[in-house]
């Protein structure tokens, strides 16, 4: 099933084009490695998928169908920072999501900090950057819906952990459960994508992870480096 399909336009203002007619499918079932130069659009996509920004349209005529074939509430969308008040503890933060959300899933988000070793009773503030960055994970995964969409989960995360989240990403996997992710840290994710989405020059490639490598004889991320020269 096809979840989304567009061709897109997206500028914030004049001189700053981030898409310009990208062409942008999304398939039901699928994980998405999304992935470009810093300000290429990663986020900006994700937005537009989680029906939060909006972008010109090119497909008006020769596509009757809606370009959004699922609703806001059936997408759990971690953004790149956590949204939190200062004076929260983790634990008032879960309490807080679990009062307001009705797909999220209090005993999973609860066994997840203790895979993670996150004390419930410390003030967010109080956290490192790579611990904050779990507990947005771990939001974000333990809402029971369709469509996910992950900006950065990786940074600042030490790679046992990394291993954790993309076992969680597996464990939850399905015919009927697609991921975007968006990450610099590509060898960590293209393991376990089947699509990637590679933003670059304001479009959009769109192709199946295993043909890149097959066709190239090299890696998702060595495809990337090699593109993008230090």
């Amino acid at each position: 099933m096809i979840l989304f399909d567009d061709r897109i336009r997206k500028k914030y203002h004049p001189g700053k084009i981030i898409f310009q007619g990208a062409d942008v499918s999304i398939e039901s079932g699928l994980t998405y490695l999304l992935f470009g130069d810093n300000g290429s659009g990663k986020s900006t996509l994700l937005r537009i998928l989680a029906q939060d920004e909006s972008y010109i349209r090119f497909r008006f005529n020769d596509q009757p169908q809606p370009n959004f074939r699922y609703r806001p509430d059936q997408v759990s969308y971690m953004q790149s920072d956590l949204v939190f008040y200062r004076s929260m503890k983790v634990t008032d933060l879960f309490r807080f999501h679990r009062d307001l959300d009705r797909r999220f899933d209090a005993m999973y988000a609860d066994d997840a900090l203790t895979k993670f070793q996150i004390d419930r009773t410390a003030k967010i503030v109080s956290l490192s950057d790579g611990q904050r960055k779990l507990v947005n994970f771990i939001l974000c995964m333990a809402r029971r819906c369709d469509l996910y969409l992950i900006d950065e989960p990786f940074p600042n995360v030490d790679l046992k952990n990394i291993e954790k989240c993309v076992r969680m990403i597996i464990d939850r996997q399905s015919l009927e459960t697609t991921f975007v992710i968006a990450t610099h840290q590509i060898g960590e994710v293209e393991t376990i994508a089947d699509h990637i989405l590679w933003i670059r020059h304001q479009d959009i490639i769109n192709e199946s992870a295993d043909t890149l490598r097959d066709e190239t004889a090299r890696s998702v991320e060595s495809n990337y480096r090699r593109d993008s020269p230090c």
